[in-house]
């Protein structure tokens, strides 16, 4: 799979809900257009729901998952990670 891939991606709570994970999420797809990708990818927590919901309502597809490996960082111990997935189309406006 040759995709541009999204490390991470965190808005502080205080910035939540007002557009910035979606500024965010059309900056870094214009960036991967401007390299010659055309798809995007981006891990994320099954628990992290806020998260899921703004990257599905933006076009990402779940195309894997697997349980989440014994790891240091909280707060998801348990549960799934996701892998979703985005063709892109021209660049946004």
């Amino acid at each position: 799979m040759n995709t541009w891939f999204i490390n991470a991606l965190a808005v502080f709570e205080e910035g939540q809900n007002q557009g910035i994970g979606s500024q965010l999420l059309a900056a870094a797809e214009d960036q991967a257009r401007d390299n010659g990708f055309d798809k995007m990818s981006i891990q994320v927590y099954a628990q992290n729901t806020g998260a899921v919901r703004l990257y599905e309502r933006l076009g990402y597809v779940r195309v894997a998952s697997d349980p989440v490996r014994l790891h240091p960082s909280p707060p998801y111990y348990t549960g799934d990670v996701l892998l979703l997935m985005k063709t892109l189309e021209g660049r946004a406006a």
